[in-house]
Order: C-alpha cells, then structure tokens, then sequence
C-alpha cells in the first residue's frame, strides 16, 4: 500500500483517551485495530506523556531540576568512583 502524502492527525483529547486505555492495560495494538492509527503512533503518545507528566513533576520542585540533572551526570560519567574521585 502507497503512503499517503497526508497523515492524518489526531486531537490531544484522543490521544490522551488511548493513553489512558493503554495505562489502563489495553495493548497497543488493540487498540490499533479498534480506533485506527498505528499502534506505533499509541506508543510514542504513552511515552510522550510519561515525559510531560516527568517535566510538571521537575518544574514544581522548582530548584530539583538542575540537582537531578547534576546528580545524573555524576552517575553516568566515567571512571568516577563514588567519591567523586578519578579512578584509573
């Protein structure tokens, strides 16, 4: 099948209902195949609104966000023992 030049959008307020169904414990791609777009699409929406939900909770701790970032960086950077000190 030909893709289409158009895609056809969703409104925020359906993506947000199959996002609940999924939450909810609905699959994907059932979910595909009852309303219509991919289940691909219904995955990306679910993982979009985990990172939103993650931005608001970031934002209201005011103060928290830069702390997190630091304390991720300090985690994943390498050759660094718990102290902070280099380790060779």
């Amino acid at each position: 099948m030909a893709k289409s030049k158009t895609s056809k959008r969703y409104t925020p307020e359906f993506r947000r209902q199959m996002v609940e169904l999924v939450r909810a414990g609905r699959k994907p791609q059932e979910l595909s195949r009852e309303f219509g777009p991919t289940a691909w699409s219904i995955c990306l929406w679910v993982k979009q609104a985990d990172r939103d939900v993650w931005r608001i909770v970031v934002e209201s701790k005011g103060t928290g966000g830069p702390e997190i970032a630091s304390s991720r960086a300090f985690i994943h950077t390498p050759n660094v023992g718990i102290t902070g000190a280099s380790v060779e």
